[in-house]
């Protein structure tokens, strides 16, 4: 008894094992089994109701069998026993098998659409734009892609789902006068950038150019936090590829200290020597942005963000004021005291929260700032900076005089890095 149960235990771990590792082709061998044993059953049955036909089993089993392969033959027969019996084994040989395998094969069609719908498996394609990782600048940067005079295919590899970035696309082009003429193939693969596995079967050492955003860029501003897990293991990851000469490839660090790290990393490290990389700060790039807007020698600043020391160590001979997002009433009362010309007011956008929020300390402020000083008829000039694009023409009601987009510079940038080279 105990070698039987020792015996059925063995089966049944090994039956489970072989049906994890191929379930389909396990699931047509037990439908076979199955469906043998019941045609065995079906002809022990029949030479029970009707000997005479049949001079053996195996001549029961076949005539059985021809019920299942040809239900017409059921109608040629006489005796009532049998016709239940054909009957029987029709109906129960298409729920067991014709059914099921209509079942595995339509299980079968439908994987396979998803795994192309998600650009899964290899894919068989050159000439394209590569993007690894996703955050809020991916769809301004595919917006001017379709920008482009020639027609671009355009592939993202990260963790977010093709439905979401569609929708981020769709939105950045909802911010547009004029839309562009949709020269763009989009390919969205849910995946891991990091792993070389997919990056081969992306067919990146075939494409066009890369560029590996950096998708922590709103988190510590430490290099060993947001630029590694953001962008540092991906440049490592790369270094195992080889490119065609003069491959384009654009990495978005968060610090400059980062993009000097990567820098120097990338004369000393064997498969990176080769490479055309091009490391960009997102914060200093934007830092410097909002500085070359300030023209004037009083600047009040609103706010702060990991961009602010870019900005005013880009500034020389300026007295700079710092106010907190609580403290506005007081700066409204100083414009108000001071009564200074020439003074230049920055509302900078908070980027450590989430995306949805990016922009509302913006907003507050604008609201405060008007409550207290108005909106026509301000006496100083205000520069905001936001990151989503579908918040300026709200902001323009505000009588803002400069609006820095923050994805709009970054994506600029990137997307030239592409087309200068090409």
């Amino acid at each position: 008894m105990k070698r039987t149960k020792s015996f059925l235990r063995r089966t049944l771990s090994s039956f489970s094992v072989s049906m994890n590792q191929r379930p389909i082709v396990m699931t047509i061998m037990l439908l076979v089994t199955i469906n043998l044993v019941f045609l065995g059953l079906a002809a022990v049955v029949a030479t029970a109701i009707n000997p005479e036909p049949y001079a053996t089993f195996f001549h029961a089993l076949a005539a059985v069998f021809s019920f299942l392969v040809v239900p017409a033959t059921v109608a040629g027969l006489e005796d009532t026993g049998m016709i239940v019996l054909g009957t029987t084994v029709v109906v129960v040989g298409m729920l067991l098998f014709t059914g099921t395998i209509i079942a595995l094969v339509t299980t079968t069609l439908r994987d396979y659409l998803i795994n192309k719908g998600g650009a899964r498996g290899k894919l068989n394609i050159s000439g394209h734009i590569v993007i690894l990782n996703y955050n809020a600048e991916v769809p301004a940067m595919l917006v001017k892609l379709m920008c482009a005079d020639e027609r671009r295919t355009v592939l993202v590899l990260s963790d977010k789902e093709k439905s979401q970035v569609r929708a981020d696309l769709l939105s950045s082009l909802a911010t547009l006068d004029e839309k562009p003429a949709g020269r763009l193939k989009l390919i969205v693969r849910q995946g891991n950038p990091s792993s070389l596995c997919e990056l081969h079967e992306i067919g990146l050492t075939s494409a066009a150019g890369l560029l590996i955003v950096n998708d922590r860029s709103n988190q510590s501003d430490q290099l060993g936090n947001a630029d590694y897990l953001g962008v540092l293991k991906l440049v490592l990851t790369i270094s195992n590829l080889d490119f065609p000469e003069n491959f384009p490839i654009g990495v978005e660090t968060c610090t400059q200290v980062a993009t000097d790290t990567m820098t120097q990393m990338q004369n000393d490290i064997d498969g990176l020597k080769n490479k055309n990389i091009h490391f960009f700060s997102h914060h200093k790039m934007l830092g410097e942005h909002l500085a070359s807007h300030i023209d004037t020698k009083n600047l009040y600043v609103i706010g702060e963000n990991k961009k602010l020391k870019y900005m005013l160590n880009a500034l020389a001979d300026i007295k700079v004021r710092q106010f907190r997002k609580d403290e506005i009433a007081a700066m409204a009362d100083s414009l108000a005291k001071n009564n200074e010309a020439n003074v230049t007011l920055v509302i900078l956008s908070d980027d450590t929260t989430s995306p949805e929020a990016y922009d509302a300390n913006v907003f507050l402020a604008l609201i405060e700032l008007s409550q207290r000083c108005g909106i026509a008829n301000r006496n100083f000039k205000i520069i905001a900076e936001i990151i989503d694009p579908n918040n300026k023409k709200n902001l323009e009601k505000f009588n803002v005089q400069s609006i820095v987009i923050s994805t709009e510079i970054i994506s600029s940038y990137a997307v030239g890095i592409i087309e200068s080279a090409s």
